[in-house]
């Protein structure tokens, strides 16, 4: 399955702290306490240029720092504490990302464009855990996952290029317990998987509809449905390589049938007995 953004952790907010803090290697810019009149042409700057610029509020406190380190740009805006709240930074590799924070300073939330093209969103819980991703790659490919206080994924959702969309429930050891799928050809599947029975499909397809059961490791499946072409009901044992090896069905004249067959698939027993 996807990573659903997993190896996207947050960036590291050193780059960001050095940025926005200020500190008394930072060269500021700090605008004049008397108000500036731009009513005039000679009264505007064509160009300001500094490494750091302060926006403060009527107390003095700073509430927005634009500043560029090392090559990466970014602002922050702060509360009315001096807390950082929220940070867009352009990373030096070309990566673009926006977080916000929680009053004691944890991220929250996360929003990142990457330099290899995967775009994707992220939500973290108080403890800074990873808890909800949505992501494009950069095929195009979109995912959506919801994650346990573990970092397990428990729920995935996708649509893949070739057009199949799926659903997936996962339990504690990330195995998919529950699985929706539906394929391009646009017959649904319901799947339920048992770690050590096996699987139950609930399956529409074109030619026939039903439920099948499959044993743990492939050793054989049951069939009951409907199948094309005379929308009769039956029932089908079928063997590891899947050939038809016990059919029980209501034969088109309405006389139930049941038969027994090789692994060549011919009939050794049937009631009644086949037509010869």
């Amino acid at each position: 399955m996807n990573n659903y953004m997993k190896n996207w952790p947050i960036q590291s907010l050193s780059l960001l702290v050095a940025a926005f803090c200020g500190g008394m290697t930072a060269t500021w810019f700090v605008a004049s306490p008397q108000p500036v009149r731009a009513d005039s042409p000679e009264n505007v700057a064509k160009e300001v240029r500094a490494q750091r610029f302060v926006v403060v509020d009527s107390e003095g406190r700073e509430r927005i720092g634009l500043s560029c380190v090392q090559g990466s740009p970014g602002i922050a805006v702060y509360d009315d504490k001096g807390k950082k709240r929220a940070i867009l930074t352009l990373l030096s590799d070309g990566s673009c990302q926006f977080v916000l924070e929680d009053e004691a300073g944890r991220p929250r939330a996360q929003m990142v464009a990457n330099a290899s093209g995967d775009a994707g969103f992220n939500l973290y819980d108080d403890k800074m855990k990873a808890r909800m991703h949505m992501e494009v790659g950069k095929d195009g490919v979109p995912v959506f996952a919801l994650e346990d206080d573990k970092g397990r994924v428990r729920l995935g959702m996708s649509a893949d290029p070739n057009g199949e969309t799926e659903l997936k429930l996962y339990d504690a050891t990330e195995q998919a317990r529950f699985a929706a799928t539906l394929p391009k050809e646009g017959w649904p599947v319901l799947q339920l998987n048992a770690e050590k029975c096996g699987t139950v499909s609930l399956i529409a397809a074109k030619a026939w509809t039903g439920l099948m059961t499959t044993l743990s490791q492939h050793k054989g499946s049951v069939f009951v449905g409907i199948a094309e072409p005379d929308q009769l009901p039956g029932m089908v044992v079928m063997d590891q390589k899947g050939n038809h090896r016990v059919r029980v069905g209501v034969h088109t004249d309405g006389r139930p049938v049941i038969a027994n067959i090789d692994a060549d698939g011919k009939v050794v027993w049937a009631a009644p007995p086949e037509k010869r």
